[in-house]
């Protein structure tokens, strides 16, 4: 089969986030793929814009693209406005509070036209487009390519991989990064090199995360940048960074264990300008110690940062699993706070969101930003925690919420 237009029932259409991070499956959820959007961490959804730009009547002119798999028709490309039909249908529930009027989606028809095709011409299709109009990071598209269109890994992915320094820095996460700084010739200066897939270095464990952390300063504060020192990184690191490459330069080449490097050295301890960053890692959940009444309430808060403290000093020994479980704790505590204070959670958010705020530190504003927790998001995120998705897997997303999920505990549950 090449391509052919065929009508499809909405409700049997199947949706795909359109992120190179989320499997395309048959047995993937609608309402799972809508949380993501309404949660739209890169805004790459943008619903509420969607609706406007659609105007008043369906398009017929963009045909979704679709491919049969398992016998279950797969949205390759469309996925936005075939969410916003099966919204206005009502097979997908929104949560309450979201910024979404239905009234102004357009009607959709029961049945859509829809370009079926095979999956070879669908990935193809999909890959031009999101590379044309760039709604794909870099990574993004790197992994696309190799999990999809049987491309060899990049050295950009391959890095990523063994150290998460990509995926958890989106400074990084950047075309010249890909192809000025993480190159094989610059590598070689930092004492790393990728060989058959894997990545070596000839950096102790501990030199090969100052090293890297150095080099993710560097970039975030752009010491380095498509400006600065582009062709000179290895010059722009910290006198420290260039002894360890230095002195390891005769030492043999091994495969680089897998680490975070999203979590900072000690290296960092010893900078003033990376106190900051250090306490963060050193911090356990809700940062600063709260004083709640005494009850339920406060019980929950001081076994969360227990199992928290325990998951930061053995991390070794737990799965990268174990973060879900510390989202899901996050929910339980919310909704027993709201009961309590005789609310539903999604209007004991309404009520504390913005007080408690008020209340962070510019830095742990920051962190709520970076991680996208909002007073629209916030009830979404912890629904989401609440099931073993990817996207609770991240114990930055964790700590993000837990930050103002403190101050609001801080609010309703003061200790008088």
């Amino acid at each position: 089969m090449s391509q052919e237009i065929r009508n499809i029932r909405i409700e049997d259409l199947v949706l795909w986030t359109e992120n190179p991070r989320d499997p395309i499956s048959p047995e993937s959820k609608d309402q799972d793929v809508a949380e993501k959007a309404f949660i739209d961490a890169d805004g790459r959804w943008s619903l509420k814009k969607l609706v406007s730009d659609m105007g008043e009547y369906y398009d017929y002119s963009e045909l979704p693209i679709v491919v049969y798999d398992k016998g279950k028709p797969v949205v390759y490309d469309g996925n936005r406005r075939i969410l916003l039909g099966k919204i206005k249908k009502g097979l997908i529930e929104v949560p309450e509070g979201y910024d979404l009027d239905i009234s102004k989606i357009s009607d959709f028809p029961d049945e859509l036209p829809c370009n079926v095709c095979s999956q070879e011409i669908a990935l193809k299709s999909v890959c031009r487009k999101h590379s044309d109009i760039g709604s794909w990071d870099v990574l993004g598209r790197d992994m696309f390519m190799h999990k999809y269109m049987h491309a060899p890994k990049s050295t950009f992915l391959i890095i990523d991989e063994y150290t998460g320094l990509i995926s958890g820095n989106s400074s990084l996460n950047k075309r010249f990064v890909k192809d000025e700084v993480f190159t094989d010739g610059v590598l070689g200066q930092l004492g790393f090199k990728v060989e058959d897939g894997v990545l070596m270095s000839n950096l102790t464990g501990d030199g090969q995360k100052r090293v890297l952390e150095d080099l993710k300063e560097k970039i975030t504060n752009k010491t380095i940048s498509t400006r600065k020192n582009r062709y000179s990184v290895h010059e722009a690191l910290d006198e420290t960074s260039k002894r360890l490459i230095d002195n390891s330069k005769n030492s043999p080449y091994v495969a680089v264990n897998v680490f975070d490097q999203s979590q900072p050295t000690s290296s960092a301890v010893k900078s003033p300008r990376k106190t900051k960053r250090t306490q963060k890692k050193d911090a356990c959940l809700f940062g600063d110690p709260i004083e709640l009444k005494m009850g339920n309430v406060n019980d929950l808060y001081r076994d969360i940062l227990t199992i928290a403290e325990y998951y930061l000093s053995n991390k070794e020994k737990l799965s990268n699993k174990f973060p879900a479980l510390l989202r899901m704790s996050l929910r339980f505590l919310v909704e027993t706070a709201a009961s309590e204070d005789k609310k539903k959670l999604d209007k004991y958010i309404e009520s504390y969101f913005d007080g408690g705020k008020d209340l962070l530190s510019k830095d742990e504003k920051t962190t709520l930003s970076n991680n996208n927790v909002t007073k629209s998001s916030l009830s979404q995120l912890l629904n989401t925690g609440a099931h073993n998705y990817s996207d609770s897997l991240s114990y930055d997303k964790a700590y993000a919420m837990s930050l103002i999920v403190g101050k609001m505990l801080s609010i309703s549950h003061k200790r008088r």
